[in-house]
């Protein structure tokens, strides 16, 4: 019984798993943005949060998004009940060492209620942009990594 479980314990603590680390091994050397300022501040913030200061991989960026705010849904009395979100984003990028240039269009979309009163109706925007705005960023390093280990 005691060699089963030793056995046992053995291969489980013996498989080989290992956690893979995503660790981003680039930096911005200048990020240009233009657009709705508010998403570019939060965006631009959180893609040098992400970045490696050390190194070597060297990216330009040029950014330019546009928000809107579309009425998705009304009720009977004509009261609007629900808004759409839309982020639209075209980056721009260029890696400094290896002289590759690309470009890519993100759209990311989502829907929030109007509250009962006004200003819980911005804090449901707010939190919608944000949550736009970590997926955006979150695409953009993905696609980023992605590129930087094909080259």
């Amino acid at each position: 019984m005691k060699k089963k479980l030793f056995f046992f314990l053995f291969l489980l603590s013996s498989c080989g798993f290992k956690v893979v680390t995503n660790t981003n091994n680039y930096n911005f050397d200048d990020i240009i943005i233009s657009g709705d300022k508010r998403v570019n501040y939060t965006l631009k913030n959180k893609l040098i949060s992400s970045s490696n200061t050390k190194s070597t991989n060297v990216i330009k960026l040029n950014i330019f998004t546009d928000k809107e705010k579309i009425i998705k849904e009304k009720n009977i009395s004509n009261k609007v009940t629900k808004y759409e979100i839309k982020i639209n984003a075209k980056i721009d990028y260029s890696f400094i060492k290896n002289g590759i240039e690309d470009n890519l269009t993100i759209v990311k979309t989502g829907f929030y209620d109007v509250g009962t009163r006004y200003s819980e109706t911005l804090n449901n925007e707010k939190k919608l942009t944000n949550l736009l705005i970590d997926s955006l960023t979150k695409e953009i390093i993905k696609n980023l990594n992605i590129k930087l280990n094909d080259s």
